[in-house]
């Protein structure tokens, strides 16, 4: 009767659902640890890129065999060459006033350039411009950002798009790029496992801990991260199957059970969020590899941030192979993009103690399965 009056108590409940969840993250941590390897990533360029004077880049994605786009935190959007000295071609999306939010999501396409902040704001262009070189730059309302890609003119979001929460909304949208994604974006068949009004994905709001990518086929994966399970679709939006990410050493957070304090207290201090999110296995990204969709999983082991790559196959079977990349504490994660056989990757730190230079460098790494790749498997 005792223990059953004491869970009654919703503060206490909270502590005890976070000391649980933490109980839970070493487990898997220590099960993911042990669990065998399919090789090391063979890196084949890697080079410090500095930042701009506002700050570093937050996002990567291939622009060609020998470029890149950056999302910048407070620059925009540009091309920039592999080149050794990091020549800027041009300016994709430019804010020279700083007047959009800050970039932290970058999604392109053959058609579209999409960017985002976490909150309020998200910014698309077509990727070739009008008749006369001009180009038209949308600026569109945006509610909560967690994962964003684009592929054939649709837009995937991991979070919601819109203001409202009642009735309680999916977590996960798809749909036309247009300058209205809240009326435009149809909601998948994937919902706050928590319940109405989406408590988990608004109490780690503050913490992307997932990601959402489309995939070569035009399928796409949604990782909440916020709750357990990887969920692929088809094309046209229909579940076709899930993975256990407890099996892969992922932690489903208990953002479902998070205090109003302690919400409070990761919206005022980025400290406190990444003093959460390092006690825990997450997706930095999803990367499209041609062997099936990689999750880059970040962890943080002998004070050091470090990376592993699993790569889900049909049925069960699953690749891991280590990332020859190590961060820094506590703020760095790691972003990536697939083209052809190669992969780049950002490590970048994803906030920072004072908002003024000098900010630390950042690394581009180039990289590649190893050959005998998709032999073998991991359970």
């Amino acid at each position: 009767m005792a223990l059953t009056r004491l869970w009654k108590d919703p503060h206490l409940k909270n502590r005890l659902s976070l000391v649980l969840a933490g109980a839970l993250a070493l487990l898997s941590l220590a099960a993911a640890e042990s669990a065998p390897t399919n090789g090391t990533l063979r890196v084949v360029w890697e080079e410090g890129l500095p930042p701009y004077p506002s700050g570093p880049a937050m996002d990567i994605r291939w622009a060609s065999d020998q470029s890149v786009y950056l999302a910048w935190v407070k620059e925009g959007v540009t091309e920039t060459a592999l080149d050794g000295k990091f020549t800027r071609l041009r300016s994709v999306i430019a804010d020279p006033m700083h007047f959009m939010r800050d970039f932290e999501m970058l999604g392109t396409s053959k058609e579209f350039v999409v960017a985002s902040a976490r909150f309020h704001t998200l910014v698309s262009r077509p990727t070739t411009g009008q008749p006369g070189g001009t180009v038209t730059i949308t600026k569109s309302p945006i509610s909560i950002v967690q994962a964003l890609d684009v592929a054939d003119g649709r837009l995937l979001l991991l979070g919601n798009p819109q203001w409202s929460l009642s009735p309680a909304p999916s977590v996960a949208w798809v749909g036309p790029v247009t300058g209205h994604p809240a009326k435009d974006l149809t909601p998948l068949p994937l919902y706050d496992a928590a319940g109405p009004k989406s408590p988990a994905l608004i109490n780690c709001e503050e913490i992307p801990t997932g990601g959402a990518r489309f995939l070569p086929d035009g399928s796409f994966l949604v990782v909440p991260g916020f709750q357990p399970g990887a969920h692929l679709f088809s094309a046209t939006g229909r579940l076709l199957s899930t993975w256990d990410t407890a099996a892969l050493g992922l932690d489903a957070l208990d953002c479902a059970h998070l205090s109003a304090a302690d919400h409070l207290r990761f919206s005022r201090t980025p400290r406190a969020r990444f003093d959460f999110l390092n006690q825990h296995r997450v997706v930095d990204a999803i990367l499209p590899l041609k062997e099936g969709p990689g999750l880059l999983i970040r962890s943080v082991k002998d004070g050091k941030v470090a990376w592993d790559l699993k790569v889900l196959q049909s049925g069960e079977r699953v690749l891991s192979y280590d990332v020859p990349v190590a961060g820094e504490l506590p703020y760095d994660r790691l972003r990536g993009d697939v083209r052809g056989d190669r992969i780049v990757l950002l490590r970048a730190a994803q906030w920072f103690d004072k908002l003024s230079p000098p900010y630390r460098t950042t690394r581009i790494v180039v990289a590649e399965l190893p050959q005998d790749a998709g032999k073998g498997g991991a359970q």
